[in-house]
Formats: structure tokens, sequence, C-alpha cells
């Protein structure tokens, strides 16, 4: 016996099932460890082309 779930998923803006959605909100991300992980390597690569 299977339930008939079809078309019944949350759409979001664009018409698609809300979690493949590419216009949906994106969440903030959990941490910020990757955002500074970024920041910190280009401050390095600009700190090593100024000591060349």
């Amino acid at each position: 016996m299977q339930p008939k779930t079809e078309g019944l998923e949350e759409h979001g803006p664009s018409g698609v099932p809300y979690i493949n959605d590419p216009e949906k909100p994106t969440s903030p991300p959990l941490n910020d460890a990757d955002a500074t992980d970024e920041e910190e390597a280009e401050e390095d690569i600009q700190d090593e082309a100024e000591s060349i």
C-alpha cells in the first residue's frame, strides 16, 4: 500500500520542490569558519606576494 504523495511536496518560488529550488533563500552558514578561512588564505597570499 503506497500513499499518493506526488504533487503534495512543498514548492518554492520556481514551482519545483522546495529543497531543489534554486531561487529559495539560502540559510546562513551554521558557523563562519569557511568564510574566515577564505579571508585568511587571501591575506596569506597577499603577504607572500609582498615579501617577494
